[in-house]
């Protein structure tokens, strides 16, 4: 199956036509790699929002590796785990299918930023019912439905405003991008995941620590300048 989607992938790709200007071609060495890196690294807007998303992608990492702990042990579920973690997932589901058409109307720094926001407060709510002793499996699944669906809405669009000024040198930057958020990500989904004490609350901490710590890092990458849309001033979601 692998081998017939590798074939159509590839007889797909020759359809699709190269973008880049001829004067943007850049030699394949290693010298011009580590330049475009460097270039991308010392770019504020985009060091912060590839860093910014490498720590919600760590906390999506954390959550994968701590949900079949914690739905068996806490929850006493372990049959009900598969059924689980596909609820969740259509939280992640919906906010790919609509992030397009949201994004058109409202533009990818709002509806990123405003994401965040919404994921710290859902991150609240859940330290809440977990020091409640009241948290139920549906709780807990409903939750982390809402707070998956909005790495969705956070991830793609990080990754955009982070690409916006390397169109010129688009594959070295959305590589070297894409390896740097992955690296950290899975440093800090390791990181929570060795975290599990038998409850749900390192989680839900460590939930909210990444958010913070992602909006710091916006704030710093916009110079403190939220919510705007390129040609328009700043406006917040409330």
């Amino acid at each position: 199956m692998l081998a017939v989607m590798s074939i159509v992938m590839l007889l797909w790709l020759r359809r699709l036509p190269e973008t880049l200007d001829p004067a943007d071609v850049r030699p394949l060495d290693f010298g011009t790699m580590v330049a475009g890196w460097a270039t991308v690294t010392r770019h504020r807007r985009a060091a912060g929002y590839m860093i910014a998303s490498g720590m919600m992608q760590g906390a999506l990492y954390g959550y994968l590796n701590s949900s079949e702990q914690i739905i068996a042990e806490v929850f006493g579920a372990r049959a009900l785990f598969p059924l689980i973690f596909a609820c969740v997932a259509v939280g992640i589901a919906i906010a790919n299918f609509s992030n397009a058409a949201i994004v058109e109307r409202f533009g990818a720094r709002r509806v990123s930023q405003s994401a965040v926001l919404a994921f710290m407060a859902t991150s609240i709510l859940q330290i809440v019912a977990a020091l409640s002793g009241a948290e139920t499996l549906w709780m807990f699944t409903a939750l982390m439905m809402v707070n998956v669906g909005l790495v969705g809405f956070i991830g793609s669009n990080f990754g955009s405003i982070a690409m916006e000024d390397f169109g010129h040198m688009a594959g070295v930057a959305s590589s070297y991008q894409s390896f740097a958020k992955t690296l950290l990500a899975a440093t800090v989904g390791a990181t929570i995941g060795q975290q599990y004490d038998g409850t749900t609350l390192p989680l839900a901490y460590a939930f909210l620590i990444s958010a913070v710590v992602g909006l710091a890092l916006v704030f710093w990458a916009e110079r403190g300048k939220l919510f705007t849309r390129p040609g328009t001033a700043p406006r917040t979601p409330f």
